[in-house]
This record gives C-alpha cells, structure tokens and sequence, in this order.
C-alpha cells in the first residue's frame, strides 16, 4: 500500500506578505488573507496530523478535496495558505493536493 503525498506538488507556496498573523500559538494560531474575510485555522487539537483548515466569509470549511470540499485538512499551513488564495482568486479546481486529484476535479 502507498501512502498518499501530503505536500504540494505543483510548487505552490503562499504569498508571505498577503498573511496577518492574527496570533495564538500552537492550536490556537490563526492567519488571516490580507483585505478579505478568510482565515486558516488550527483545529485545536495538540497531536493532529492534519490541523490546518481554510474558512470562507461564509464560514464553510476549505478541504484538499476536489474544489475545496469533501476532503481532508491540510498537514502544512502553507499547503492550507494556498489553498485559501486559490479559493479567493476563483480557481477552486485547483485546490487538489496533488496532480492526480486536480485531473480527476
């Protein structure tokens, strides 16, 4: 059995200077997308292999699944970072964590 990646493999990282960090430490960290209403979040819990999630202005929940839902939450924050741009900018599609997923969307 193969395990999953759970970095991105498209090189994307996230753009340093569009994050506020909101404060807290460790599952209580929040960041916040520069001029919008989104956050990524820690999920609180302290031995959580997969903490890091996005919230829309709405309140749903951005996943690494296919368009940002029904998936799981991000292992990195920078992973869950680009997720939130990629889901501010409109290009849900490509949220997917690896190549594979993002053919399949």
């Amino acid at each position: 059995m193969t395990r999953a990646r759970t970095a991105r493999d498209d090189g994307l990282r996230p753009t340093p200077s569009r994050w506020i960090n909101l404060g807290g430490m460790g599952k209580f960290k929040t960041w916040q997308l520069a001029r919008t209403s989104y956050f990524v979040r820690h999920c609180g819990h302290p031995t959580a292999n997969y903490p890091w999630y996005g919230e829309r202005p709405n309140g749903s929940i951005i996943t690494s699944g296919r368009d940002g839902e029904c998936g799981m939450a991000f292992r990195n924050l920078d992973d869950a970072k680009v997720a939130v741009e990629l889901d501010h900018a409109g290009q849900r599609r490509a949220i997917a964590l690896t190549a594979a997923q993002r053919r399949a969307a």
